[in-house]
């Protein structure tokens, strides 16, 4: 049987690093993505360099490794960029909407495009996208359309579409490990990592999988 593919966004570091070593671990054969990469990469992983920020760059690259690469059965959405604003001065929006919303969901779209088989997509969310955070509307703001997109996806694709939503709270990354108002009790990345994980191997009774995780 061949192992599952699997790309894991934003696997350079924290929950994306931890998930594609645990799919790594179970058999899956992963492709990392990340902006730049640093030090030693396992040599079983492929490498996908891309920058989130320019969507239409991002798609442009993707589509040409989808042209010289077997396309992914797992698609795992990690990558994201949070950045604190308000509503009244949204200054994250844009960098927020391309990096959260406009490039995974192109990528979805055209990865959907190139595959005739069943598809899973896991999406690393937020609490913010169901209970939106004051100091960071724009974060808050596209994890939440990001979320609402996935399901109204999930019911015109043509194909057999699996959709995991996972909505973590505070995880100890090396965003966090600098901020000065840190909660007490935190995740940490392989907390999401084993959740992510069980859901995958538990067997599918619906198409549809809502997790949200707290410390604590």
């Amino acid at each position: 049987m061949t192992p599952p593919r699997a790309l894991v966004t934003g696997s350079t570091r924290g929950i994306g690093q931890a998930i594609a070593a645990s799919l790594e671990e179970s058999g899956s054969m992963v492709i990392r993505h990340g902006r730049t990469f640093k030090g030693s990469e396992a040599p079983k992983s492929q490498m996908w360099l891309c920058d989130f920020s320019d969507p239409t760059a991002a798609c442009a690259q993707w589509k040409l490794w989808l042209e010289q690469n077997d396309p992914p059965d797992l698609l795992v959405h990690n990558a994201g960029h949070f950045e604190a604003d308000t509503a009244w001065e949204p200054k994250a929006w844009d960098i927020c909407m391309n990096v959260n919303f406009h490039t995974p969901s192109r990528l979805t779209q055209l990865l959907l495009k190139n595959l005739e088989r069943p598809l899973t997509v896991v999406n690393i969310l937020s609490v913010a996208a169901l209970q939106p955070r004051p100091d960071a509307y724009s974060y808050s703001e596209s994890k939440s359309l990001l979320m609402r997109w996935m399901h109204a996806l999930q019911k015109q694709a043509s194909q057999p579409l699996r959709i995991i939503n996972v909505y973590p709270g505070p995880v100890l990354t090396d965003a966090w490990k600098k901020a000065s108002n840190r909660p007490v009790a935190m995740l940490q990345p392989m907390d999401v990592a084993r959740q992510v994980l069980r859901l995958l191997l538990k067997p599918q009774v619906s198409r549809t999988a809502e997790l949200i995780l707290t410390a604590g």
